[in-house]
Parts: structure tokens; sequence; C-alpha cells
């Protein structure tokens, strides 16, 4: 992807395009919202932000999104790490494997994290080069 500054509504269609999800409002559905006007404002205004919540919804159904590239446009869309060294999930799991999947999943959690307070970083830098 070019390093070129694109708003995130550019970005939430670019990430349409490689889920193949056809529209907003199929993309509405995913994340779970009772409607597409979230995602319309974001269309309407490019200077709009998206909220945190809306942020942590797209980070929590497409697990393999690069959080960096979803707030500051910067690196690839999605993340290189694949499915398969996922662990399966937690009913599947048998008591042995419990700690190591909670260190996991701790792991996980310390990136996605590490992954936002980065971006928050990128976007606290952007708004003091504005001011």
């Amino acid at each position: 992807m070019s390093q070129e500054k694109t708003n995130i509504f550019e970005r939430i269609t670019e990430l349409m395009r490689l889920k193949g999800i056809k529209n907003l409002s199929q993309l509405a559905k995913i994340l779970e919202y009772n409607s597409p006007e979230k995602l319309y404002r974001l269309e309407r205004n490019p200077e709009a932000k998206p909220s945190i919540e809306i942020i942590e919804d797209f980070t929590n159904k497409f697990e393999d999104l690069n959080l960096r590239w979803f707030i500051s446009g910067f690196g690839e869309p999605l993340s290189m790490s694949q499915k398969q060294d996922r662990l399966p999930p937690y009913s599947a799991r048998r008591k042995e494997d419990e700690e190591p999947y909670q260190e996991k999943r701790i792991n996980d959690i310390e990136k996605k994290v590490q992954a936002i307070e980065q971006g928050l970083e990128v976007i606290l830098n952007n708004l003091k080069e504005v001011k």
C-alpha cells in the first residue's frame, strides 16, 4: 500500500474491498450495528474521526486488521499473522492446553494495546502539527 495520506473512510473502503464486503449496509451487519449511519457519517465528512468504539468494533471483527494502518494509513492493511497459528476456541481445548492459551491471549492483547498506543501517538503528533 502506498504511503499517501488517506482518510479513515478511504481505509474502510480498502478493507471492504480486501474482505469482499459489497457495501456499507453489509459492513454494518458484520459490525452488528443497527444501521450503517455511523459509517455514512465517516463517508460524508472526510475530516471525521471514528470513535474508539468504532475502532474497537473493527479490531474485534477483523482480527487480521493492522491497527496502525487503520488509524494512521501507514503500513499494510492486513497483518501478516495467519489464522493457522491461533489456538482453538475455548470449548475445543483440553485442560492442559489452558495455560499456553492464556499466555498467547495475553500476548495478543498486549500487542493490540501497543498498536493502539502507537496509533494514538501518531494521531497526537498529527494534532500537534495541525496546531
